[in-house]
C-alpha cells in the first residue's frame, strides 16, 4: 500500500504539472474550458501510461496494466483539481 501512494502521488505531480503546461500554452488559448481540461489529462494519461508501460518492461513484454492501474485515477483526480480551480476563478 505504501509503494502504491507513493507511485500515485509521482504519477499526480507529473501528470499535474505536465497537464497545467499543455493547458495552459495549447488550450487556455481556446477558451476551452472544461472539455480543453478533459482532453489535456487524457492526452497526459496516454503519453504517460505508453512510457511506463515500456519502462517497467524490464526486457520483457510491455506492462500497461501496472501503468493503467497508476495514471488513469491520478488523471482524474487532475481532472477534477484543474476544473475545480478553472470554475472557481469564474472562467467557465
Amino acid at each position: 500500500m505504501a509503494s502504491y501512494a507513493g507511485l500515485m502521488t509521482g504519477a499526480i505531480v507529473i501528470i499535474m504539472i505536465i497537464s497545467y503546461l499543455l493547458f495552459r500554452f495549447v488550450f487556455e488559448k481556446w477558451n476551452a474550458g472544461i472539455p480543453g481540461i478533459a482532453v489535456t489529462c487524457g492526452i497526459t494519461a496516454v503519453i504517460s501510461i505508453i512510457l511506463t508501460g515500456y519502462g517497467n518492461a524490464n526486457g520483457g513484454p510491455p506492462r500497461f496494466d501496472e501503468a493503467i492501474f497508476v495514471y488513469v485515477p491520478a488523471a482524474i483526480i487532475v481532472f477534477g483539481i484543474m476544473a475545480f480551480n478553472l470554475r472557481r476563478k469564474g472562467k467557465m
